[in-house]
């Protein structure tokens, strides 16, 4: 078995399914820190620098 480790404090993750009103969202989170990652979290933060770039590239 393969676990995800934490990008915050090295520690272990679990997958948890949260459910909300629009629907239910697959998590992992961290059982040291309490780090919580999901898709969007890391669509952002994957897509922020490169906004950033086109901003600085603007001046």
């Amino acid at each position: 078995m393969q676990y995800v480790r934490c990008i915050r404090c090295n520690g272990y993750m679990y997958r948890e399914r949260v459910y909300t009103y629009m629907g239910t969202l697959d998590v992992s989170v961290c059982i040291n820190c309490g780090n919580v990652v999901d898709d969007v979290i890391l669509f952002n933060r994957l897509i922020m620098p490169l906004k950033l770039e086109g901003l600085m590239s603007r001046k």
